[in-house]
């Protein structure tokens, strides 16, 4: 509206400044769309590789649903960024048009001057719709994409559990409240995990033919004679490895989970990525087998 009152008053001494303004507003404008574009694209493939790798569950079904919402979201910020750059560049030939004919009395650059002002309102008006609409998507008032809902056989799970607890007699369930806290408590610190990393690192020390590249979790449990038992003996019995290693009852921070058949170092530095703030685990898995 500000830009319809300055076409109508425009002089061709302001005439630059105005087409200048416009071609900063359009340069931010798309160097900021195309960077929340690409954060989005960049998300969306993590998406779309977690949906591949992902086999069946609810887990599965909600990376679908992320990543349709994620899609959306980029299409909607491109949609956005280019209605404003279309405004902005039709604004600057209308402007051009503006200057170029003001001075004339000639009815036929009258007549353009007058089509390039009515194709500009058009392109404002059409512009404010757009913003609307993609408001109003964005928010979630004109589209949403309900989450995938939770699977009816893990509800029935947990409820057996839950009832199973409930019917121990009260001497057990203060056992079976002990035994959970315990396994609760037993966390164990990075430091020691690299430590003993290190020592399979260390050929014919701790387990012969261990591979950081290619052994995977459940070489090093099944050679358990070799790694696990002795590492956790304590005199003539043997305890939990990470209670041996805390040496104290310790509430974890963090729940890891794995797959057996995964590298045992990319367990390792998957975990160690997680604690360094990092994103992904690629240069931290290169670095550990390397040193």
């Amino acid at each position: 509206m500000c830009l319809s009152w300055f076409i109508h008053n425009i002089s061709p001494f302001h005439s630059w400044s105005y087409v200048v303004s416009l071609s900063v507003l359009c340069t931010v404008w798309v160097a900021y769309t195309a960077l929340t574009c690409r954060s989005l694209a960049l998300k969306l493939s993590l998406l779309l590789q977690e949906t591949s790798r992902v086999r069946g569950g609810p887990a599965r079904k909600q990376a679908i649903w992320a990543a349709h919402v994620v899609g959306m979201e980029m299409l909607i910020c491109a949609v956005l960024g280019l209605g404003i750059c279309v405004y902005g560049i039709f604004s600057g030939l209308c402007l051009r048009a503006m200057w170029r004919y003001r001075g004339s009395s000639s009815e036929a650059n009258l007549w353009l001057m007058l089509k390039w002002i009515e194709l500009l309102q058009v392109v404002i008006h059409s512009d404010w719709v757009v913003n609307s609409l993609g408001l109003g998507l964005l928010s979630g008032i004109l589209w949403q994409v309900q989450p995938p809902e939770d699977d009816p056989q893990s509800e029935r799970l947990a409820r057996g559990l839950v009832s199973m607890s409930s019917s121990l007699s009260p001497s057990e369930q203060e056992v079976y409240h002990q035994v959970v806290k315990q396994i609760a408590s037993r966390g164990l610190r990075l430091g020691t995990l690299l430590s003993f990393w290190e020592q399979l690192q260390l050929q014919g020390e701790v387990m012969p033919g261990f591979d950081p590249r290619r052994s995977v979790t459940n070489d090093v449990v099944r050679r358990v004679r070799r790694v696990i038992i002795p590492e956790s003996r304590v005199g003539n019995h043997g305890c939990a490895l990470a209670s041996l290693w805390s040496g104290a009852e310790t509430k974890p921070h963090v729940m890891v989970t794995h797959n057996w058949t995964n590298g045992f170092g990319s367990l390792v530095s998957a975990i160690l990525a997680d604690a360094l703030g990092q994103a992904s685990y690629d240069e931290v898995v290169a670095q550990i087998a390397t040193s």
